[in-house]
């Protein structure tokens, strides 16, 4: 076997491993707060933040002053799936928290709508909300949003402060 061919078969080896162990690496996203979706549970977040204000059968409501983050967190929706794994948190800040803050937090998003975040996601069954057997999308498709895809996070923003020019966050999303 030639030099070149040896280096070329090593090289093929070397990119097969590199496919290999990217494919053991856990993906990051969807943690916040020490929750991470599709991983803890019900539970998990009981511990975190207290007892709930409100308990359903496919969501728990908590109070957020447990918390301490930047993000001010005044009430955190935990959608549950059937086993009560989290499927996602909601976190609907106190008011007056910006952009500002959020990119303290997370440094720079890519700014989509919402309906752009649905369809490059796919994810329909993500909203705002919680009705029975489904989810609800109260949040309007051209609704301006920064969006976190590696860390599993969407920020929703409400209107821009006109004083200082920083938009106001409506909901943070973890999925």
């Amino acid at each position: 076997m030639t030099r070149q061919a040896t280096a070329l078969r090593c090289t093929a080896w070397g990119l097969a491993l590199l496919v290999v162990l990217g494919a053991l690496v856990p993906a990051e996203g969807g943690e916040w707060g020490g929750l991470k979706t599709g991983v803890s549970t019900d539970r998990d977040a009981v511990a975190l933040f207290g007892p709930p204000i409100s308990e359903y059968p496919d969501y728990l409501l908590f109070r957020g002053d447990r918390v301490k983050s930047a993000l001010n967190p005044d009430t955190i929706v935990v959608n549950l799936t059937t086993a009560k794994q989290i499927e996602s948190l909601i976190l609907f800040p106190g008011w007056g928290v910006t952009d500002e803050e959020v990119r303290k937090e997370f440094g720079a998003g890519s700014l989509v709508s919402y309906g752009e975040f649905l369809q490059k996601t796919g994810r329909t069954r993500v909203g705002g909300g919680t009705r029975a057997d489904q989810k609800l999308h109260y949040l309007q498709p051209h609704d301006r949003c920064e969006s976190y895809e590696r860390l599993g996070i969407l920020v929703v923003y409400d209107a821009r402060d006109l004083a200082s020019g920083n938009e106001i966050v409506k909901l943070i999303l973890v999925y």
